[in-house]
């Protein structure tokens, strides 16, 4: 394999630093958390993300689909927001936490109560979540 061809690790950290940017893209529009995140390469292709920093248990993102890796890391994303007295994000119809899954072959925001898509994995909108407090930095 020469310098300019891609490993299979390389790609995986490729994808999964685009799922972090919907992740995050949705976080902004949605909370006032700024969160100071890093994703770098971790054991046998797999990723590890620090936020703020601190680690939680890396997300498995070696051979799967870009729906599958964009719902797991924002699955990641919400256990290190379930840190704070708060959960994110929460449905506007149902007032209960949504879900990262796979529908369709997409990444959505699953309302599990009303069993329904609220949103793509980064095109959430405030519009689009129940009203929740602030939140701040991770301590």
């Amino acid at each position: 394999m020469s310098a300019d061809e891609a490993t299979p690790a390389d790609a995986v950290l490729e994808l999964s630093r685009r799922a972090l940017a919907l992740v995050l893209a949705d976080i902004s529009r949605t909370t006032c958390w700024n969160p100071v995140v890093r994703l770098e390469p971790w054991m046998d292709g797999d990723v590890r993300i620090s936020v703020d920093g601190g680690f939680g248990t890396p997300p498995s993102v070696w051979q799967r689909t870009e729906p599958e890796v964009i719902a797991e890391i924002a699955d990641y994303m919400q256990e290190m927001l379930d840190q704070n007295p708060s959960i994110w994000p929460v449905c506007g119809k149902h007032d209960v936490g949504l879900h990262a899954e796979v529908r369709e072959r997409t990444a959505v925001w699953w309302c599990r109560l009303g069993r329904h898509v609220v949103s793509e994995i980064g095109r959430l909108n405030a519009a689009d979540c129940a009203p929740q407090p602030p939140f701040g930095p991770l301590d």
